[in-house]
């Protein structure tokens, strides 16, 4: 076994004359070889990146943003223009008539998509072998009316074609590197915007070497183990394992930008649960949210210090279509994410559960996902799995509110009035909700009378939930006074208070 991630190109399993895929036999657990390059890739040797396959940085374009809104003036108009490709030629900060929206803290232009409500990221992760392979895909969408931030993994191993060859999918930008310099980052969103049936606004892609030293500026992360694990194979700087090898306890933990990366990297863990490219993008997603949090309560996007850390990292590594305008306004944007309580952030690795991809695996090829439907990915023709990846990815930005509301507990408690019969009519038989707790005539409540006016107040502590049953109350036609926490003044009976909606009915 070696130390590193095995990166042997693969065989293509389309067949041009067949013009199909070859039957494969069902897949083993192991993951052997990597996806097919060009062979012009294959001529030079290859030493896989020290820091592994790593990337949970779309809080780079949070800092990128804030730098365009904070360090504006002749530092940042004298930057290097390296970050910016695959636009017009404006450059990074483009005519001097974009100086006006660096100088303009009130005012923000519109990001492409916001006028449909949502806008989509690719985010990459590149090696530094010859190969180039982007081992970790992430598309990040940000929805305007929920507030959400969303994340789906797309593994590498996705058997696709690209308009010139199958491979898998991390193999695409390296491909199309080779056939033309310069284009591969933007070749392979339009691959997936195809394949996914989205549009992908913007994109950006960062060398791994960049995660330790982010992590590090931030000051270290606090990140939640769900699972305990060791990794004994976590590779060394000399193609050995590390020694000892890199354990984790279930628990909140300060990470460094050294054991971030290893916890994010890591894909040995004795753990079954923690093994594995799926474990491996989940726990990205986690130390990703652990920085997006740090940057939110440390109140770093207003720290022209530290801002000025991060570009400084962020002009080495990164490189993205995002002009300079554009910049400025997502900074704009997530600066008032950040002072808003009801920022939400989800996350979703897309595996081989769900009926979607399935895992096939040969001796030329190695571990491949293919559509379980039988259907090549980036051909034309229907395809059931090919659909119900297109549903997930159109949901992405609220499939944790989708699963809250008919796991949530209901408490319904009140004066006695015919309001409470209504109420509970609209909520349990209407909606479907459960009333785990209910008091219809609790006592230390003023009981209503023939004159008095009754009032119902649903509370709901959680942001997230609240804004689900609110938008499920809407379609129903139904409305209530919605809040958050109750007061601690209000009378509950025992144990009310830890139900998840609380329902509230009192004379005015």
């Amino acid at each position: 076994m070696q130390p590193f991630d095995s990166q042997e190109n693969s065989r293509s399993l389309y067949s041009p004359d067949s013009n199909s895929f070859q039957e494969l036999p069902q897949a083993s657990e192991q993951d052997t070889a990597e996806s097919s390059v060009t062979p012009e890739a294959q001529k030079a040797p290859r030493r896989p990146s020290v820091f592994g396959k790593l990337f949970s940085l779309f809080f780079i374009l949070l800092c990128l943003g804030v730098v365009g809104t904070l360090l504006f003036g002749n530092a940042m108009l004298s930057s290097s223009t390296s970050l910016a490709r695959g636009r017009e030629s404006e450059g990074f900060f483009g005519s001097l008539s974009q100086i006006g929206s660096l100088l303009n803290f009130t005012r923000r232009d519109p990001l492409l998509g916001e006028s449909s409500g949502r806008t989509n990221f690719l985010i990459l992760g590149r090696d530094n072998t010859p190969q180039g392979l982007t081992d970790t895909i992430i598309l990040v969408s940000y929805d305007y009316a929920t507030q959400t931030l969303a994340t789906l993994n797309i593994p590498r191993d996705f058997y696709i074609f690209d308009g010139f060859q199958a491979s898998k999918v991390n193999a695409v930008y390296a491909n199309a590197e080779q056939r033309n310099p310069g284009s591969g980052e933007q070749f392979l969103v339009s691959v997936l915007e195809k394949e996914l049936e989205q549009p992908i606004h913007y994109w950006a892609s960062v060398e791994f070497e960049s995660v330790e030293a982010l992590v590090d500026a931030l000051g270290g992360v606090e990140v939640e183990v769900e699972n305990a694990f060791t990794d004994y194979n976590y590779p060394d700087k000399q193609y050995g394992y590390l020694t000892p090898a890199p354990s984790f306890e279930v628990g909140t933990r300060t990470m460094d930008g050294e054991t971030a990366l290893i916890y994010a990297r890591s894909r040995n863990g004795n753990n079954p649960v923690e093994s594995g490219d799926f474990a491996r993008s989940r726990r990205q997603s986690v130390v990703l949210e652990a920085i997006l949090e740090t940057l939110r309560s440390r109140g770093i996007l207003g720290n022209a210090r530290q801002i000025s850390e991060f570009y400084q990292i962020a002009e080495e590594y990164v490189v993205t279509n995002l002009r300079a305008a554009e910049i400025v306004s997502l900074g704009t944007l997530l600066k008032n994410v950040e002072e808003e309580a009801d920022f939400t952030f989800s996350r979703a690795v897309l595996s081989d559960e769900g009926g979607i991809l399935c895992p096939q695996n040969n001796p030329g090829t190695g571990y491949i996902l293919t559509y379980c439907d039988g259907s090549s990915a980036g051909r034309s023709g229907v395809s059931t799995s090919r659909s119900a990846l297109r549903e997930k990815v159109a949901e992405l930005t609220t499939p944790e509110t989708v699963a809250l509301l008919p796991d949530a507990t209901l408490a319904i408690v009140g004066n006695q009035s015919s309001d409470i019969d209504i109420v509970y009519n609209d909520l349990v038989n209407d909606l479907g909700l459960v009333p785990d707790f209910y008091n219809r005539s609790f006592p230390q409540i003023t009981p209503a009378t023939a004159t008095s006016v009754e009032q119902t107040t649903i509370y709901v502590a959680d942001s997230t939930l609240r804004q689900e049953l609110s938008q499920t109350l809407s379609e129903e036609g139904l409305s209530y006074n919605l809040t958050g926490e109750i007061p601690t003044a209000k009378p509950l009976p025992s144990g009310f208070e830890s139900a998840d909606i609380i329902v509230y009915v009192e004379s005015r």
